[in-house]
């Protein structure tokens, strides 16, 4: 990838060049098929190496060879996948679909593999069925309620829990304390009701929240911020001994503790922090003069790295103050990113977006080495004194940045549309998957993979993989056809291949023409695999075991 560094003096226009380091590159994306808007919101791994997406979807959906219907034209339905590492579909689960709006947002994942899910619904609406094979379902009279639900890696459901009130709630983001409890963060209006006892009212439109629920889902503890107009909660994340950081925006003013903290301009961002045992530390808050909405400036995501320093990234428009100083945005709104120690003294911080109309950081996460990974939706990005140019539209991008928050590598997906990026999720091998959505059916490209979305100018959902594995080639020469009862049909073909001649279990390639594997797995050779993401062309189908390699053209 270039950088181009652009430095100005007078009547000389210099542009320097410089390289990356080694950088990733996509090697596979998977999408959705529907004429509908559908959309994959978060993505997850566990313990195992499969990956999780969790979204949304208005019409009849095909992901994989399976076919998700919808009951009422329009109103949305959840859909839950699972994929190995390869890329390969393994199942998928529609919620909702009773002819009432569910919507999914977040999945968390723990160390013992237990699967949580967010979102909100209206009216009935299926959530899973349990181990005993009875279904499940929820009722939110009018409103858009909120409600969390526990499954196991094969989606069957152990519990799940509405969260009561008078009107709308929010979950907008779930995390795990160090003993492996649930906490979720949100907003509501009016009141709400987590169960066991606990409870909130709110002060006037729309107050914000934090609670704890245990693995069985009993709600133990929550925590709640008010202030005269409307206060929200995004994110919370927790260090190795407890401590917990919350980040979000309020417009007006908030109580956070025994103070009262006032906007700048009609939403100001915010970050609190507190000890173990849940007492306030310290909080920063920030914004600018921008009177639009609640968020205007916002902080949306907070992490704590191994040093129990904690990043905090958001959006802001035009101007973001911090006391004395301030970041000046490129474009009408940017992102920026915030380091603190554990005291609320900050050590670093830096915009990061360009000249267009948003570009907005969506994900956040670290590895063990305090290495910064970010999904962002932008164009023209800068950072520091180096511009990375894209030229349509929004994009979905994927930035690395070391521990001296020094970018390594910004990686980009996209088409000649808009195209927006939702979250990622880390591999213990250096994988990066993404989730996100083409804003559009114009051929969508990640690095060599490409393909064209289905739909009528709609969303489309979309995971991709990143890694630094090298890709594999097999010597085609080496595998001949030696029987003719082996064919494959049909071919040509556009979706799917299956092999004809041959039961059982094998091993099986798919490799282009130049050898490069696209496809390694194990399963009945008789099934039908997917290859619709393949690119138009000439692929063999081998299988090394038998020594067979079959030829077909991918339309």
């Amino acid at each position: 990838m270039i950088k181009y560094l652009f430095l100005f003096t007078i009547n000389i226009f210099v542009v320097i060049y410089t390289f990356s380091q080694t950088e990733p590159s996509f090697v596979w994306a998977r999408h959705g098929k529907s004429i509908g808007v559908d959309k994959f919101q978060d993505v997850a791994l566990d313990q195992n190496g499969f990956v999780y997406t969790v979204g949304n979807f208005d019409e009849d959906l095909i992901i994989g060879t399976d076919t998700f219907p919808v009951v009422s034209s329009g109103n949305s339905c959840g859909i839950i996948t699972k994929w190995d590492s390869n890329g390969v579909y393994q199942w998928g689960m529609s919620l909702g679909n009773l002819g009432y709006p569910i919507e999914l947002y977040r999945i968390l994942i723990s160390d013992q593999n237990e699967v949580y899910v967010s979102g909100r619904l209206a009216g009935t609406c299926y959530i899973g069925t349990n181990a005993q094979g009875v279904d499940t379902t929820l009722y939110s009279t009018g409103s858009l309620r909120s409600f969390i639900a526990k499954y196991n890696t094969d989606g069957v459901l152990s519990w799940t829990r509405l969260l009561e009130g008078t009107y709308d709630n929010w979950i907008w983001n779930l995390e795990f304390d160090p003993s492996n409890n649930l906490v979720i963060v949100g907003d509501y209006n009016a009141d709400v009701d987590f169960g066991n006892g606990h409870t909130l009212t709110a002060y006037h439109q729309l107050d914000c929240f934090a609670a704890w629920f245990d693995p069985s889902g009993v709600c133990f503890n929550h925590l709640g911020y008010h202030g005269h107009l409307e206060e929200r909660m995004y994110d919370i994340a927790f260090d190795s001994q407890g401590n917990y950081a919350i980040g979000g925006a309020f417009n007006d003013s908030i109580f956070i503790g025994s103070d009262t903290l006032l906007s700048n301009g009609t939403g100001d961002a915010f970050i609190s922090y507190y000890n173990s045992n849940g007492v306030l530390q310290w909080y920063d808050y920030f914004g600018g003069s921008q009177n639009s909405f609640i968020n205007s400036d916002m902080v949306t995501n907070v992490e704590f790295d191994s040093n129990d320093e904690i990043y905090a990234t958001g959006v802001y428009r035009d101007t973001l103050f911090f006391g004395q100083d301030s970041l000046i945005s490129r474009g009408n709104i940017d992102s920026y990113l915030i380091k603190y120690n554990a005291l609320g003294q900050k050590l670093n911080y830096n915009t990061i977006g360009g000249s267009s109309s948003g570009d907005a950081i969506t994900g956040l996460q670290l590895d063990n080495s305090n290495n910064l990974y970010m999904t962002i939706t932008g164009n023209n990005i800068s950072y520091e004194d180096t511009t990375y140019y894209f030229f349509h539209g929004l994009d979905i991008l994927v930035l690395k940045m070391n521990a001296n928050l020094e970018i390594e590598w910004l990686k980009r997906g996209g088409s000649n549309s808009s195209d927006y990026a939702s979250d990622l999720c880390l591999s213990p091998y250096g994988d990066v998957y993404v989730a996100c959505q083409p804003g559009d059916n114009d051929p969508i490209s990640f690095d060599t993979i490409s393909f064209s979305p289905v739909g009528n100018n709609w969303y489309s959902c979309v995971l991709a993989k990143l890694s630094f594995h090298a890709p594999r080639y097999v010597n085609i020469a080496e595998y001949k056809n030696t029987d003719q009862q082996y064919s494959l049909y049909p071919n040509p073909t556009t979706d799917f291949i299956r092999m004809k001649g041959m039961e059982g279990q094998e091993t099986l390639f798919i490799v282009d023409q130049y050898g490069k594997v696209i496809l390694e797995k194990r399963q009945q050779v008789s099934q039908p695999i997917e290859i619709s993401n393949l690119s138009k062309g000439l692929y063999y189908f081998i299988l090394p075991e038998k020594g067979v390699a079959l030829q077909f053209v991918k339309n």
